[in-house]
């Protein structure tokens, strides 16, 4: 098999590895409470998220949709043949005037947080032979890439990834809570409480555009953040409530999907 297939597969498993990561990561990062966390999570309990219009309907309000931006890969930020460091300065340019490249550069960094020099796990796989070492290759290939990248960098892509979500890029709003949250994951901004916090009040509110500009799927994480309560008060009505409108956008109706939102009722009850 081809050494891009290994590259495709090893970063693939990355990705996930860092998004369950970083989402477990943040859930037990201990933020001091201060009086703006705590208004705004007051005002989310008192007012439900836009994506349902109602406890009846379970539908999107179009009264409330958002304006959505059309997204376009980016072909500058696709082309990996140099180091990212390297051209950064010419994207982040490119990234100014257009929401897609902003988003998919900011992508491109998250996808390196975490991402170090490990000579010992390469030479390993290299000893294991057969398909560890397209594995190595494609390790190798994802340290050359992400070398020399700063957390000044990091800190830069989290403004682009969040000026995307609010500029209206759907694809920033569903997939900010994941990004952002395998940067944040990162040691060095462990103890960023003043981030980490605006991470939770910015993911559940680009959720919610996304819902609104119609989304499906951020619907269904908003179920889960309000079933966890990870990113803010958990409340397992309002999580019954976003995965029955979520059913019902998606067109999903099988048995695992009622069986789940049963579950979720059966939550809801059991806290009143």
């Amino acid at each position: 098999m081809s050494k891009k297939f290994f590259l495709s597969i090893f970063v693939c498993l990355v990705a996930i590895a860092l998004s369950f990561f970083a989402y477990t990561r943040l859930s037990q990062s201990k933020i001091s409470s201060n009086e703006q966390l705590a208004s705004h999570e007051a005002e989310e309990r008192e007012a439900p998220p836009a994506a349902v219009a109602s406890s009846d309907s379970h539908v999107t309000s179009k009264a409330s949709v958002d304006s959505a931006v059309t997204y376009s890969p980016s072909a500058a930020v696709a082309d990996r043949s140099q180091p990212l460091k390297e051209r950064l300065s010419e994207l982040k340019q490119l990234a100014e005037s257009d929401l897609s490249t902003a988003y998919d550069l900011a992508t491109s960094i998250g996808s390196c947080s975490g991402v170090t020099q490990n000579d010992e796990r390469v030479e390993a796989l290299l000893d294991q032979g057969g398909r560890a070492v397209g594995v190595a290759d494609a390790v190798l290939d994802m340290q050359d890439y992400c070398a020399g990248l700063t957390k000044s960098d990091f800190d830069d892509a989290l403004t682009l990834l969040d000026s995307a979500a609010s500029s209206g890029l759907l694809e920033a709003q569903e997939n900010y809570v994941h990004t952002a949250g395998v940067i944040l994951a990162s040691d060095e901004y462990r103890f960023d409480t003043d981030r980490i916090a605006a991470y939770k009040r910015n993911a559940i509110s680009h959720l919610n555009s996304a819902a609104r500009n119609g989304s499906a799927d951020a619907l269904a994480n908003l179920s889960y953040v309000y079933e966890e309560g990870r990113l803010t008060q958990r409340n397992p009505q309002m999580a019954a409530e976003l995965y029955e409108a979520y059913m019902a956008q998606s067109g999903r109706s099988g048995p695992q999907y009622q069986a789940r939102l049963d579950q979720l009722r059966a939550l809801a009850e059991g806290d009143e």
